[in-house]
Formats: structure tokens, C-alpha cells, sequence
């Protein structure tokens, strides 16, 4: 609703929302005062605003509640001098809004969330007291693990010496081959164990920012790979990756040196989008026969235990990575590793 009030502050003109709002007839308004309309509550605010007003000369925004019948009100109130040719206030020009639903809604939501707050706070501590209670549960489950682990390492490094003085002792040949598959699967048992101690590391580390050239540079020290030449044109790449992917460029040129067939060279390249990091891994050797290019990575397949590969992918999976084979058979193997924009970066020289 709006109104137009003299210097008086006495109403000269209005809406029809006032008057009904005002509870009187139109006609009966004109002339009158805040006093003479509304309850002594709501004409003093009224007034109040329109003397600040006239004072200051300036429009006037406020917000202001009033008590009708027990109930609590919220006026929305604009109020602007009308100044006339010789520089006199001459009256105030207002527009008002009962924003009274508005205020309550917005005093329901303020309620509801309160409520939500203190049930987040308290699904909070209660999330953090079983998520303590996981770690703790997964701390003694590693420390049982590596104590089980230990024990069986020693029991296996034991049978193979009994192996071995057995060999020794023994001559006839078909007793021979049988103790060397005894070997063989002690050699699988001991690998397996070495795994489950690695697949137990994944993720129990945060990832970190790793500058690739470094991590195979540390690798090429660790592996015999005298008889293999190794190029890198990787720039300075660096991946958002678990702290075991020296473990996966150990097994791609480990693998390289035991199965890739007389393997001579490896090289490691990228290329890089507007969304995608990928880095190459290639070889001279044999590669990878067409219908093999996923299985390499299933869990026990191939040669000796069949794990490297699939826990490759696994560590990298940790951060949304992957690895592919993509070379051409018989022209050497291809593996991919890609990485997302958020999880690679090229830092300057």
C-alpha cells in the first residue's frame, strides 16, 4: 500500500489497500493522523519514522513489528521526502508491505536449521567416534596380518632349506623334478605373502604429488635391467598418485625383462589434453597377444603369481587413474596410464 502525507504528517492520499488495511472507509482517511487510524502502538512507530524524515531531509528503508490482536506483525516501510521548488519538505511519500508470512517462513527455516545443525553435530561425533573405532579395528587387523605374515615367511624360508638339503641328498631324477615343483610352489607362496603385504599398504597413505622422471629414475637403481636401455621424454610430470606407483613402473619394466622376449629398449612418453593426462610405457619386446589385453590385469593370470598387473591398476584406481594395453602385438607392448586434469600437473623447468 501506499500514502502521501503533508508536512503535518496528515494523509492527503492513498491506495485502496490502505484504507481496507485501516480497516475505514476511503473517504473518512483524508485529513487524518497515524493517532487518529491505528492503535497507539503502530501510530507511534509510524510517526517516529516520519519524523526521522523530516529531519534527514532522506528516504528511509526500516523494518518494523507491531502486536495486533496477540498476534506479532512485520511491516516492510519506505518512506521518501517530497521537497518542493523552494527547498522545503512539503510532505513524505511511503510505500508499506506487511511481509508478516515471509517473516515467519523465514523464522520456520531459521528453526529447521537449527535443528538440522545440531543433528549434523551430533551424526558428526557420532561418524567420528566409528571412524576411530574402524581405524583402531583396522590397526590390530595389520598387526595381526604382519605378525601371521611373518610367522609363515619364516616357516616358508625354513622349508626351503629342508628343500634343499633334500635336493642334495637326492639323485634320482624323477625325485628331482618333483622337489623342484616343491621349490616352484614355495618360490608362488612366498610371492603371494610379499603381495598381501603390498595390497595391505594401498590407500593407508594420503596420496601425494610424485614428479614421475624421479619415481622411475628410483626404480631403474633398484631393478637388473643392465642389458635394456631406458629413455624417458616425460618433461616435468608430476601425478596426484597413491605412494605405491613406484611399485607400478616396477612391474611394467619387470615384466618387460622377464616375459617381453629379448627386450632391448623401454621408453616412456606423454601427451597431454585439455582434460587428460596420458603417460606411455613401450617396449621392443614380443607384446601382448590381442586376446590377453584385459586379462593381464585379472588377478592371478599368467606367469608366477599373476598379481603385478592387477595390483598396478589397483593402486592406481586409488585416485581415479587407470592402466590399458594398447600396442600392437608382436611390435612390442603399450601400456596407458591415464590420469585426470585434477590429478596431473607439468611444473616448469
Amino acid at each position: 500500500m501506499f500514502f502521501l502525507k503533508d508536512n503535518e504528517l496528515r494523509y492527503i492520499s492513498f491506495n485502496k489497500r490502505f484504507a481496507i488495511d485501516a480497516e475505514a472507509e476511503w473517504s473518512s482517511l483524508f485529513g487524518k493522523k497515524d493517532s487518529d487510524i491505528f492503535p497507539a502502538s503502530l501510530a507511534k512507530i509510524s510517526s517516529d519514522l516520519d519524523n526521522r524524515v523530516l529531519i534527514s531531509r532522506d528516504t528511509l528503508e526500516s523494518v518494523f513489528e507491531y502486536i495486533q490482536d496477540d498476534k506479532t506483525r512485520w511491516i516492510e516501510s519506505i518512506r521518501t521526502p517530497l521537497i518542493d521548488n523552494d527547498g522545503n519538505v512539503s510532505g513524505i511519500l511511503g510505500i508499506m508491505h506487511d511481509i508478516t508470512r515471509r517473516k515467519l517462513a523465514e523464522e520456520e527455516l531459521q528453526c529447521l536449521y537449527n535443528e538440522l545443525e545440531v543433528r549434523v553435530e551430533a551424526r558428526t561425533e557420532e561418524l567420528l567416534r566409528a571412524q576411530e573405532s574402524f581405524h583402531q579395528a583396522n590397526r590390530k587387523l595389520n598387526l595381526l596380518n604382519s605378525i601371521t605374515r611373518h610367522d609363515i615367511l619364516n616357516q616358508i624360508t625354513a622349508l626351503y632349506a629342508y628343500l634343499e638339503f633334500a635336493r642334495e641328498q637326492v639323485t634320482d631324477s624323477s625325485t628331482l623334478e618333483y622337489l623342484e615343483k616343491a621349490v616352484e610352489s614355495a618360490r608362488i607362496i612366498h610371492e603371494q605373502i610379499a603381495f598381501t603385504k603390498l595390497y595391505q599398504d594401498i590407500g593407508v597413505n594420503v596420496p601425494l604429488w610424485q614428479p614421475v622422471r624421479q619415481v622411475i629414475a628410483r626404480v631403474i637403481r633398484s631393478i637388473h635391467a643392465d642389458s635394456v636401455t631406458i629413455t624417458m621424454s616425460l618433461q616435468n610430470v608430476e601425478v596426484y598418485a597413491d605412494p605405491l606407483l613406484e611399485k607400478v613402473f616396477y612391474t611394467l619394466i619387470d615384466n618387460s625383462i622377464r616375459h617381453g622376449n629379448h627386450v632391448s629398449h623401454i621408453h616412456f612418453s606423454f601427451k597431454k589434453t585439455s582434460n587428460i593426462l596420458t603417460i606411455w610405457y613401450e617396449d621392443n619386446g614380443t607384446g601382448i597377444e590381442p586376446e590377453n589385453k584385459t586379462r593381464i590385469f585379472e588377478r592371478g593370470f599368467g606367469k608366477n603369481t599373476g598379481l603385478g598387473l592387477f595390483l598396478a591398476q589397483e593402486i592406481l584406481a586409488i585416485t581415479g587413474s587407470s592402466i590399458s594395453e594398447t600396442g600392437e602385438y608382436r611390435k612390442g607392448a603399450r601400456f596407458e596410464l591415464t590420469f585426470l586434469n585434477d590429478r596431473y600437473r607439468i611444473c616448469s623447468e
